[in-house]
């Protein structure tokens, strides 16, 4: 499960992951949102192993015209990608980089305070 809102209950952005183990909670100064082509992305860490590899989930949020105020069906991506960071004089030769496609489907709406 994957839940995005640029206003939490704190004000602030808040991106949540539960892949089925332990839920992970990301406030503003662990995510970076960035304007594309595809909507906006909102990227955080999900793990970090130093001299190891990093994993990082870009989640795509499609702009929603949420007319009348009522919530809105949303399909969109995300994309888990794993990124070797080996400690060594060198990387290793071939693909640094691997992807998982996480397709996902909910619902957009004004949660009004």
């Amino acid at each position: 499960m994957i839940g995005w809102t640029t206003a939490s209950i704190t004000g602030q952005p808040q991106l949540t992951y539960d892949d089925g183990g332990e839920p992970l909670t990301f406030g503003p100064d662990e995510l970076q949102v960035s304007r594309s082509p595809l909507g906006r992305l909102v990227t955080a860490d999900i793990e970090v192993v130093p001299d190891s590899h990093t994993t990082s989930l870009v989640l795509v949020v499609p702009p929603v015209n949420l007319a009348g105020r009522k919530p809105q069906r949303v399909r969109t991506v995300a994309v888990v990608t794993r990124r070797e960071t080996p400690f060594a004089p060198e990387l290793p030769t071939g693909q640094l980089q691997s992807y998982k496609v996480l397709r996902l489907s909910g619902t957009a709406g004004r949660v009004d305070a």
